[in-house]
């Protein structure tokens, strides 16, 4: 069985078999038959919080591979997230046409650090001892030193 797009033919619907049907088939012939179902128009998933480096491979699995051509264009932009995060997206969680091109924002933020702590590590037995700052000094206060 294989799934893929179609502009005109309703998720679910048969598009092809790979052997006409009323086909008899001897003993000599393949009997391997591979059905197409539709999986619709294609629709065109959220991204943000994604990595540009997994692009090419979410794009050719969601969409390419299933025969929609579905393209995208990336724009470096600044925002708060790390660099290389997906931020935006002119056009998500909708149906696209088959052929069609998203233009995605990328952060280029290099400030902020790529794999922050998951937690703070604390001391055995509680929290972390914090030094107390020393008192400010009173200005009539002096100071004797010999």
């Amino acid at each position: 069985m294989k799934q893929v797009f179609h502009a005109d033919v309703s998720y679910g619907k048969l598009i092809s078999q790979s052997i006409e049907a009323d086909t008899k088939l001897t003993e000599k012939d393949d009997k391997h038959i591979t059905v197409t179902y539709s999986q619709g128009r294609p629709y065109l998933k959220d991204f943000r919080g994604q990595l540009e480096g997994d692009l090419p491979r979410l794009f050719f699995e969601e969409y390419q591979s299933k025969g929609a051509d579905i393209k995208y264009i990336v724009k470096f932009v600044w925002a708060p997230e790390v660099k290389g995060t997906v931020v935006s997206m002119h056009k998500f969680n909708e149906f696209v046409p088959m052929k069609f091109t998203v233009e995605i924002h990328i952060s280029n933020n290099t400030s902020v650090p790529s794999d922050p702590p998951d937690f703070i590590e604390e001391e055995p037995g509680g929290l972390p001892e914090v030094e107390e700052p020393d008192p400010p000094l009173d200005e009539d206060f002096e100071v004797d030193e010999k």
